[in-house]
């Protein structure tokens, strides 16, 4: 079982979190291909709606350098290692410096999510993982990075060929072209841009769940009551927002 202090980490970074429990219900078609839902967190929109865990991040540089100041000396070493997995297993591995092909046309947040069925195939994941509803010492299964333009995400994805760091594999999934990198012959990220989304995951199934939300499967942002309770938050400028899907969280648990 997880510590109590790893359980309420996001807490204790002052991040508001969102529960909304009972089932999962269908949702309108018309809805549901209506990409930008009105509030909701930018990035959700292409989160598969059974996702254990979704987090809306902050990118304000002043908010990061706040954040380590706080907590207790343990929850911030959880933290660093959080985000040295994000910047090896997203930047370093691909050849990406995150101030200069990143930062200058990222938007104001980004998107990390926790999936039950987003089980890492690479090496540097395999072992046994912990219970999968609070996955807080995990690296996430997908990201969702929403740049300026189309053009800008789909540049980022394509520089990854050019950097030599990595092997570079592409196929197409429903018309959607997936790049995925390969170090030693063992995955490390596999990628698509999504309009003006760069998403980037540790499976090739999930990048294809992705895909799936992005032309009209049922997403995070669309799911019942979602939105309304999200707005009933009183946290003007959060560093993050997270939900937890409550259903999700209890059949992983049970399963």
């Amino acid at each position: 079982m997880i510590k109590h202090n790893k359980r309420f980490l996001l807490l204790t970074f002052g991040i508001a979190v969102l529960l909304i429990g009972g089932g999962i219900a269908a949702y309108s078609l018309l809805v549901q291909r209506f990409l930008f839902l009105e509030n909701a967190p930018v990035g959700t929109q292409l989160v598969p709606q059974d996702a254990l865990l979704t987090v809306s991040v902050s990118t304000d540089t002043a908010q990061w350098q706040q954040l380590q100041q706080y907590g207790t000396p343990e929850t911030r070493a959880v933290l660093e290692k959080q985000l040295t997995q994000l910047r090896q297993n997203l930047l370093s591995a691909n050849g990406y410096n995150y101030e200069k092909d990143i930062q200058p046309s990222l938007g104001e947040t980004f998107v990390i999510a926790y999936l039950g069925s987003g089980t890492s195939t690479s090496g540097r994941e395999q072992k046994q993982q912990p219970w999968p509803g609070i996955p807080f010492n995990q690296s996430p299964d997908l990201i969702v990075l929403p740049m300026a333009n189309p053009v800008q995400a789909k540049q980022l994805l394509d520089k990854a060929k050019s950097q030599k760091v990595a092997q570079v594999v592409e196929r197409t999934y429903k018309g959607v072209q997936i790049s995925e990198t390969q170090k030693n012959g063992v995955l490390n990220n596999s990628a698509a841009a999504l309009g003006r989304f760069l998403v980037v995951t540790k499976n090739p199934k999930t990048t294809e769940q992705v895909i799936d939300t992005y032309k009209g499967a049922a997403s995070v942002a669309a799911t019942p009551g979602y939105i309304e309770k999200l707005g009933k938050i009183d946290a003007p400028t959060p560093f993050a927002r997270a939900y937890l899907n409550v259903p999700s969280l209890t059949a992983a648990a049970a399963a």
